[in-house]
């Protein structure tokens, strides 16, 4: 780990570029379900699926698909059976088979803005962000989030405190959108559980990484959220 002062400067981190995907003609045996194939196994040498028939990528007399959430030898689950199990208490769905199709239906949760974790935060496409989580994710156990002095360095526009970078420019953040920069948390821990230079001046510590400013949707003040600046839910 790279500790800081906050008036020296990090270097610069670069990021994986996105991977790519190639588009080709239906293969039967390539091990991927494609256009005009009911399921693809594999050849018929290595193909061990008791639903699909390895040489036309058809499934088999009887069958009723060969791979999904939703199918079970052979055959669609029945209605009401779960197929995703719900990812948090208060923000999202366990999502079950239709009895239709052998998938499972598109990820279910509750609408942006929604109250969670009684009043603590506000639902997010499906989780309940807050500052508290988000400080314990990145720094550990016997962590808090860091009082309002600490925030009031991304009115700096610096490395250390900004809301928006556009080139290598650190645009500062205007008073009211402080909670949206920079997230700064307060731990008894040296280091974060991720690695990346930090910076600390007395109980205030960030992680000076893309995934250290604070996250889109996390409660910013009452009826409020943060995406990118505090808005209104």
């Amino acid at each position: 780990m790279q500790e800081l002062p906050l008036d020296s400067t990090p270097s610069s981190l670069g990021e994986l570029p996105d991977k790519t995907r190639m588009l080709t003609s239906p293969v039967c045996g390539n091990k991927l379900t494609e256009n005009g194939e009911d399921c693809d196994c594999g050849t018929v040498q290595e193909c061990k699926d008791q639903c699909c028939d390895a040489a036309t990528c058809k499934l088999k007399a009887g069958a009723q698909c060969a791979e999904g959430e939703c199918c079970s030898d052979c055959k669609i689950k029945e209605a009401g059976e779960v197929c995703r199990e719900s990812q948090d208490d208060d923000c999202d769905f366990e999502d079950l088979c239709d009895g239709k199709s052998p998938w499972c239906p598109s990820d279910r949760f509750q609408e942006n803005g929604a109250p969670c974790m009684k009043g603590e935060g506000y639902c997010y496409n499906g989780s309940c962000p807050t500052m508290q989580r988000q400080c314990t994710s990145l720094w550990g156990d016997n962590t808090l989030v860091g009082e309002d002095l600490c925030f009031n360095i991304n009115t700096k526009g610096t490395v250390y405190g900004y809301c928006k970078k556009v080139g290598r420019t650190y645009k500062p953040c205007e008073p009211e959108n402080v909670m949206c920069g920079v997230l700064y948390c307060n731990s008894d821990n040296k280091y974060p559980t991720v690695p990346g230079p930090v910076a600390v001046k007395g109980e205030c510590k960030a992680l000076l990484v893309p995934g250290g400013m604070v996250q889109n949707g996390i409660k910013c003040g009452d009826g409020k959220a943060s995406v990118h600046k505090c808005r209104y839910r």
